[in-house]
């Protein structure tokens, strides 16, 4: 059972953003493995600058673009405001 949902406060445990405190946008099942690997995106928390390439049949300017990478669920906790734990 899942208790990090969409919309819940946590905390990153660890890599780069650790001890940053972040909301959920979306939690992502991977099933490319046979064990089911869950991904966390948290709001500006993970943001990564991707270069773009212009594409003017679809009306794409080139330059550069945030996405969020994903955080593995077992890299962040539940976090509550109230006690700060």
């Amino acid at each position: 059972m899942r208790k990090i949902k969409k919309g819940s406060t946590v905390k990153v445990l660890r890599g780069k953003y650790k001890g940053q405190i972040g909301k959920v946008l979306q939690v992502k099942i991977s099933k490319i493995d046979t064990k089911n690997k869950v991904f966390v995106y948290l709001e500006g928390i993970g943001l990564l600058k991707k270069s773009v390439k212009p594409n003017p049949s679809l009306g794409v300017k080139g330059g550069f673009k945030e996405v969020h990478m994903p955080i593995h669920i077992s890299n962040v906790m539940l976090y509550n405001a109230e006690s700060n734990k």
